[in-house]
């Protein structure tokens, strides 16, 4: 039973592969699909939110239009009237919203007085197949598991050619540096680009799929994805196991490429980029004139200084598999990390709230999504980022395509981030209060995470030890915060990239406190993460 339900998602498979790639969009085609989707924003919310919020019985957001006393005439005579951003600030006064923890089923609903309770898979668009299946890298916690319709490639693939286009990448070879299935990343890379003629040359893989065991399904979709893409003609790259320590080896083929093609581009992390970067330097390899486009976690000033340094060229990409890219980086900015808002497919607010264990208040992101194929429907969902939200004439080509919203100084407020994987501060928490204090000694206010950020631009994660508790081995104290991490709920992905990365290191140094006093489990540099 099981081989013939592989068998039958594999011919499933193919045969959506095949379609998808039987066309590929033109330019022209991006731009004017960009163009009518802006013509036609409002109604074509409308008619998402009614299909698949209004029309549909199951939908978490029905349950709190309703409790708002919000029927579809009511919002459809909004939108008309005062338009998308309005109507959603409006609804989100009214209750119709979900924070963080809300949207990934960890805490309950609570508006009025009443009482809900959601699943991360309430959230799938129902009008969608199943060709893949996609996670967060590296979220502990219960994973984000999304599933994946070639349609909605398809849709989303056209900022990509636009992308392509301003940065003049369509010319030179391009590699990813992303982990494998079920990691998101790498495989929409592979399929965006590929949908608007431009097939990867490589795909590095952070991590070995002999290492994090990948299921039988997942195994079995990436093969047949490669495979198949191979008989349709399309040389899809077979992903190559590079470990962290060995960017060298990418930084090789960067300075072949530079060579032969004069540039390349890779997608990956930011810290990854500043790896490869080091890795030149330290060879003394030539890779002047690389592009890379980064994304999965903040983009400081010292990465993107390191990645200068040699000649090479950043460009940033707000990302996150609940929604894809929602952001590229205009090429003219007037922030390190200033993206355009894809809003001919995203609505985008702010709520000005309280970030958890500092004395911080932020304007908090909340999306929603406007494409009919989004994977996940958002409506006024907050994703635990927040950052400056305005509009401005900045020259480029984003611009001239209609995409004059500028988002900067994007950062996390609900999980710390190292090496592109994301940690929930749920269960950080859990191990610094519980843990730690029951197997080394003292209590949780004697241990804290804190993210710190290295000369060259690498991101670390510090545990603090109060040197009250005494004397610990603390190679074992690393040792059992990665395995906690796996044992909550997280990947081997993590524990793999974190080991190699000598991510995570132990500081005698006692735990800082709040400007109150209170010593809390996460620390968050406020000069660092201030907008």
């Amino acid at each position: 039973m099981i081989l013939a339900d592989n068998l039958k998602t594999y011919f499933q498979l193919v045969f959506a592969l095949r379609n998808f790639l039987k066309e590929t969009l033109s330019l022209e085609q991006c731009k004017e699909i960009v163009k009518k989707r802006l013509e036609y924003r409002d109604k074509n919310f409308i008619e998402i939110v009614k299909r698949n919020i209004y029309e549909n019985e199951k939908s978490p957001y029905l349950k709190l239009l309703k409790h708002a006393g919000c029927e579809f005439g009511d919002f459809r005579s909004c939108v008309l009237r005062e338009g998308i951003e309005k109507t959603l600030e409006r609804l989100h006064g009214s209750g119709v919203y979900l924070t963080y923890d809300e949207f990934k089923g960890r805490k309950e609903v609570i508006r009025g007085g009443k009482t809900f309770r959601f699943e991360q898979s309430d959230f799938n668009n129902p009008t969608l197949s199943h060709h893949l299946t996609v996670q967060t890298g590296g979220i502990t916690g219960p994973g984000v598991e999304a599933a994946i319709d070639f349609r909605s490639y398809t849709q989303t693939a056209v900022h990509r050619g636009i992308l392509f286009d301003i940065y003049e990448l369509w010319n030179i070879p391009f590699a990813i540096w992303f982990p494998i299935l079920p990691g998101s990343a790498g495989i929409g890379y592979l399929l965006h680009s590929t949908k608007v003629g431009k097939v990867p040359s490589k795909w590095f893989s952070q991590v070995d799929r002999e290492y994090i065991k990948p299921s039988f399904k997942h195994k079995f979709r990436t093969n047949g994805l490669i495979y198949a893409g191979r008989l349709f003609g399309i040389s899809f790259p077979k992903p190559d196991f590079i470990d962290l320590n060995s960017a060298y080896r990418v930084a090789r083929w960067v300075s072949q490429m530079v060579r032969d093609y004069s540039g390349c581009f890779i997608a990956t992390y930011p810290s990854s980029a500043v790896r490869i970067c080091l890795a030149a330097k330290d060879n003394s390899m030539d890779i002047e004139g690389t592009k890379f486009i980064v994304s999965g976690e903040p983009l400081t000033s010292v990465k993107r200084d390191e990645i200068r340094s040699i000649g090479a060229e950043v460009i940033p990409q707000y990302s996150f598999t609940e929604a894809r890219t929602v952001g590229f980086g205009c090429a003219e900015p007037a922030e390190i990390d200033e993206v355009h808002l894809l809003k001919d497919s995203f609505a985008l607010i702010q709520n000005k709230r309280k970030i958890p264990y500092t004395d911080l208040t932020v304007n908090a992101f909340l999306f929603t999504t406007l494409l009919n194929r989004a994977h996940k429907i958002l409506l006024n969902v907050e994703v635990g980022d927040y950052g400056v939200v305005k509009s401005r004439k900045c020259g480029c080509g984003f611009e001239d395509a209609g995409l004059d919203v500028h988002i900067h100084s994007i950062r996390s407020f609900e999980k710390l981030t190292s090496e592109g994987m994301n940690l929930a501060e749920v269960d950080l928490t859990r191990i610094i209060d519980e843990v730690l204090p029951q197997k080394y000694g003292g209590n949780s206010t004697d241990y804290q995470i804190l993210e710190e950020e290295d000369t060259e631009g690498l991101t670390h994660l510090s545990i603090a030890v109060s040197p009250g508790v005494g004397e610990i081995n603390e190679k074992d104290l690393v040792k059992t915060i990665l395995e906690e991490l796996r044992n909550r709920g997280g990947t081997m992905l993590i524990r793999d990239v974190f080991s190699q990365a000598n991510v995570l290191h132990v500081k005698r140094i006692y735990p800082i406190s709040t400007k109150r006093g209170k010593i809390l489990p996460l620390h968050i540099d406020k000069q660092r993460y201030s907008s």
